[in-house]
């Protein structure tokens, strides 16, 4: 695994150290090759002294009568201890002022995912949609890879190039494939990611693997299958400067895609939305982009799988995919079912299932956001007409029922503008 810093706060105010980006350590600078743990710096005390700085200055904002000029111009030592303060009394807002931009090399998807669903970050996550797993996956999941990529390929050429044969092209058809066959591939793959987040979280993240890594065998399954993975991240992130051992933070230390207790949420349709529903942990990964939703997840004792649509008609293929899932079900399959726990005000819900009714969205959770805005119509307490009928519209694609949209990249095709598609 690697970290490389692309990029740190510049304070724009004089303060010591004038330039962040030249403290970074030359472990973390921006390199191809994967860091040896050995190496990793135990701290880098001129990047923490300048992030208390900066953080500290700020931090007299709220009672200050003149302002930052003024801060800016007082004694670096009274910015520690401004910082010092706010750390030993838990006042740790002033530490979310601060912001890095880390590219994660080699990370197991899974831990993308934990990461993700983190409310306060920005991320660029490499697409298994668009892109080969070579290189990213063990050469056992590669041979399950490749071999249903071609078992794709020929049933989507076979159900759909015949008939719409200016659409599906070759390579409309490998893009559909690549997105069907990563499937099958262990969650625990290795990717890459660029993830920005500030001092107070990265801090929390940290401690939170601390937290699951002292739990031993009490670890839960989804985090014990990339033990050593979780480990090393922690290793080269507080090595990086980042993460501050003496924060006063009670917050639970827990990852918030996991729900506590692998508890499944009691259902409710309102003004707020609670509701719980099935679906792969791929297309629970293309959910977090939503990043207004609260979402959680809760595995089943015994593993259950997703079968992509386009198999479903040949029940020996459905017997095979099922097969190659449960052969390796320890190592969770992208296509294991979760249930996921979902809570959002309505309008944000009608807003995601509103964006993810098309053509050129994963076709499961395309059609996971469409039984959901049926359930929920049919559901919704009827003291809420007006949502009910916005959630009772949503029948397909929005060309189909918007009065006025144009749609500006057309699929072409009934099935992508009904959302009854099966690729």
């Amino acid at each position: 695994m690697k970290i490389n810093i692309l990029g740190l706060t510049n304070p724009l105010f004089s303060i010591e150290e004038n330039n962040a980006v030249s403290l970074i350590n030359d472990i973390y600078k921006l390199k191809d090759t994967q860091t040896n743990i050995n190496d990793v710096p135990k701290e880098n005390t001129r990047l923490q002294n300048l992030i208390k700085q900066y953080c500290g200055t700020i931090g007299g904002e709220c009672y200050s009568t003149e302002g930052m000029p003024a801060l800016a111009s007082q004694p670096k030592e009274k910015a520690f201890t401004r910082a010092d303060n706010c750390a030993n009394g838990g006042h740790l807002s002033v530490f979310g002022h601060f912001v890095a931009t880390l590219e994660l090399v080699d990370i197991p998807k899974a831990l993308c995912m934990l990461l993700n669903n983190n409310h306060i970050n920005n991320t660029s996550e490499r697409s298994m949609r668009y892109t080969n797993m070579k290189n990213a996956c063990t050469p056992d999941d590669l041979i399950l890879y490749d071999k249903w990529k071609e078992i794709f390929y020929n049933k989507i050429e076979k159900t759909y190039s015949e008939k719409y044969p200016q659409i599906f092209t070759k390579s409309l058809i490998t893009k559909k494939a690549n997105e069907n066959a990563r499937y099958i591939i262990s969650s625990y793959y290795k990717t890459r990611m660029v993830y920005t987040n500030d001092i107070r979280e990265f801090t929390n993240i940290s401690r939170t693997i601390d937290y699951v890594l002292s739990l031993g065998e009490d670890m839960p399954s989804f985090l014990k299958g990339m033990k050593e993975e979780l480990s090393e991240f922690n290793i080269l992130l507080k090595g990086t400067g980042l993460v501050f051992q003496y924060f006063n933070d009670q917050r639970e230390k827990s990852f918030s895609l996991l729900s506590k207790n692998n508890k499944v949420i009691n259902t409710y349709y309102g003004d707020c939305i609670a509701d719980t529903y099935k679906m792969s942990l791929s297309c629970i990964a293309q959910l977090q982009r939503h990043r207004f939703l609260n979402i959680s997840i809760a595995f089943d004792k015994t593993p259950n799988f997703f079968i992509p649509e386009i198999l479903k008609d040949d029940k020996k293929l459905v017997d095979e995919w099922l097969k190659d899932c449960n052969q390796n079900a320890d190592r969770f399959p992208q296509a294991t079912l979760a249930n996921v726990n979902e809570i959002a005000p309505a309008n944000l819900i009608i807003k995601k299932d509103y964006e993810r009714l098309c053509n050129s969205v994963q076709q499961e959770l395309c059609m996971v956001c469409l039984e959901q805005a049926k359930r929920i119509a049919e559901n919704m307490d009827e003291n809420n007409p007006e949502l009910k009928q916005q959630f009772a519209r949503l029948t397909g694609s929005r060309c189909l029922w918007q009065e006025g949209f144009k749609c500006p990249t057309p699929c072409g095709y009934v099935e992508g503008v009904k959302c009854t598609r099966k690729i």
